[in-house]
């Protein structure tokens, strides 16, 4: 949920759609205005005068935007994408055009396919492996949206689960602190540290009733939340067929 292009297509829908509570989270919003200034490779306009680094720029823009969330739309409009190049701001255009016209239910792969990732990576980037990254990323994106209904209602799960992890976090104050919950709710956040207990027989895969790829999915979503150090708690007495998987592999 934090690379560029995953940040980029949401600030281009809540723009677009003036959806501004899909954005309430601060730390997200930060995240956006960097990604659409080095997703565009733009050089914004100077505050004061035009000895400013394009950091102290980008520092402006970032705080105010902060202050007032519909900042976005202006900032998006004028400072990426009328300076991106003709290639990125051409797609970037019809993205939003689909955006803000169509139904919610055929909306987001519209915008998704008005966006062209494919062309528009390997008009941004040299390596191929990072245009692979980011047309699989974008499809993984359009995957989850779809489990949701609509691209709205995902986002604003996701805007959820941001303000609640901060707000853990302020309430904690300290790196040391520890968040229990389940796999579901920490869809599209992330975490140094994150340890899985319970993978055995009966319990992870769990014998009630559901498959064993929605299973396998719900371990790749554990796993993948983690930055830093994985921890996964087997069972001796009674293993689980994740690692049986692992050990075989």
């Amino acid at each position: 949920m934090h690379r560029p292009e995953v940040l980029v297509v949401r600030a281009l829908l809540a723009a677009s759609n003036v959806e501004f509570d899909l954005i309430e989270s601060q730390s997200a919003r930060q995240r956006m205005v960097e990604a659409m200034v080095e997703f565009a490779g733009v050089q914004l306009d100077h505050v004061d005068n035009a000895s400013e680094s394009q950091m102290d720029r980008l520092s402006h823009a970032v705080k105010e935007i902060l202050h007032d969330k519909t900042l976005l739309v202006t900032f998006l409009k004028n400072q990426v994408i009328a300076k991106a190049d003709s290639g990125i701001r051409h797609r970037l255009e019809a993205a939003m055009q689909v955006a803000a016209t169509q139904n919610a239910e055929t909306m987001f792969v519209e915008m998704l396919n008005a966006l062209d990732m494919p062309g528009l990576a390997a008009h941004r980037w040299v390596e191929r492996k990072r245009c692979e990254d980011a047309v699989a990323h974008l499809e993984g994106l359009k995957q989850a949206a779809a489990m949701f209904g609509t691209a709205v209602k995902f986002f604003s799960h996701i805007n959820e689960l941001e303000l609640s992890y901060e707000s853990l976090r302020d309430v904690k104050g300290k790196k040391t602190s520890l968040i229990l919950t389940d796999i579901p709710s920490v869809k599209g956040l992330e975490f140094e540290r994150v340890s899985i207990p319970f993978i055995e027989r009966g319990e992870f895969p769990a014998d009630d009733g559901g498959t064993l790829d929605e299973e396998r999915n719900l371990m790749y979503v554990a796993m993948t939340r983690c930055s830093h150090e994985l921890t996964l708690m087997f069972s001796q007495s009674r293993p689980s067929a994740f690692e049986e998987a692992m050990l075989s592999a």
